[in-house]
């Protein structure tokens, strides 16, 4: 007896059935092979295999677009029943051999599985991974150390953004100028000074896109610089008139009216500063006698520290021939006040 499968002879029509055995089957007489008995056909069924997800499109998946994930399986019969799992859940997400996603978000990246089935069991797909690529959003910049910032310290600037895929260039920018001072995602300021007071903004960059962060205010602080001094009458005041002296300096935070202090020394004396006046930048001398005559110094504080007028002012009281013929005239009254009874006495 010969047997064919498919009409090319075969060994033996005995077997343990798989997959590649499913055909025609005929047998004949040996020898008269040209007369075949009418075909049988051996129809093997299997639970699925290779079952698989593929993505349409394919390539990168930008956020906004539509996904089609596929599900196949070789089966016998066909898979009556695909169910979907996202991430190793056990819940199912959806049911169907196609899984589509409108306006897909970042939110639908993850790993999903499919699961194929018949009447002779499941199968399970390996993971096929979605990774939702788009550009940087909430860009945003922090400072270390945070709170005040104090001339003289280190200060580092970060940037930092949400993206897909990460940010591949940082770019800074001050006061919102177009010329990159920096790039990279930290700009450190060593030994920062009031010079480096500022908006400062960076950019993020990736291959979808760039996103600014908003300007971030760096404001240096430090203790009074440049105290002076400026004098309303700077060649001399007569006496009896009205002089100002005024105190400036730079400082950061600026300094409070409680905290300017004046001092006032005689030129050639030997005692030290007296202090004539506080309470504001500005020493009122309402009616200039010869005693104010002097030096007059500006002290000046913040938070941070204090600083003295880098010059000391000196006020000169001016004699005039008014003031001389002032002071004869009162000498002549005094003497005919004492003259007058004296006569009238001695007559």
């Amino acid at each position: 007896m010969v047997w064919f499968k498919d009409g090319q002879p075969v060994p033996t029509a005995k077997f343990n059935a798989k997959i590649q055995d499913a055909g025609g089957y005929q047998c004949a007489v040996k020898g008269r092979e040209r007369w075949k008995s009418a075909a049988v056909r051996l129809d093997v069924q299997y639970p699925p295999e290779n079952t698989s997800v593929s993505v349409n499109p394919p390539g990168e998946v930008v956020e906004g677009i539509t996904v089609t994930l596929t599900c196949s399986s070789d089966a016998n019969p066909p898979v009556d029943d695909y169910t979907w799992y996202r991430d190793g859940g056990s819940t199912a997400i959806s049911t169907g051999p196609q899984l589509v996603k409108d306006n897909v978000s970042r939110a639908d990246s993850g790993q999903y599985t499919c699961r194929g089935t018949n009447k002779h069991g499941p199968q399970t797909s390996s993971p096929h991974s979605i990774d939702v690529l788009y550009p940087p959003e909430n860009t945003s910049v922090s400072v270390n150390p945070p709170g005040e910032v104090v001339e003289g310290s280190t200060v580092t600037l970060t940037c930092s953004s949400d993206a897909n895929p990460p940010v591949d260039d940082y770019t800074w920018y001050r006061d919102g100028g177009s010329t990159a001072i920096s790039t990279g995602p930290q700009l450190v300021k060593d030994n920062v000074s009031r010079a480096d007071s500022g908006q400062y903004t960076c950019w993020g960059t990736n291959k979808r896109g760039s996103q600014p962060s908003s300007a971030h205010s760096i404001d240096v602080l430090y203790a009074p610089v440049n105290v002076s001094v400026e004098v309303s009458a700077p060649d001399g005041a007569a006496g009896g008139s009205r002089v100002t002296l005024t105190c400036s300096s730079d400082a950061n935070p600026p300094v409070d009216n409680h905290n300017y202090t004046w001092y006032k020394s005689t030129p050639g004396s030997s005692s030290p500063l007296v202090q004539v006046g506080s309470g504001g930048p500005v020493l009122f001398l309402a009616s200039l006698q010869p005693s104010d005559a002097g030096l007059y110094v500006c002290h000046t504080r913040n938070s941070l520290g204090g600083g003295n007028s880098s010059t000391e002012v000196l006020l000169h009281v001016v004699t005039t021939n008014n003031d001389a013929l002032i002071s004869g005239v009162a000498v002549s009254l005094f003497v005919l006040i004492l003259v007058i009874p004296v006569a009238f006495w001695v007559r």
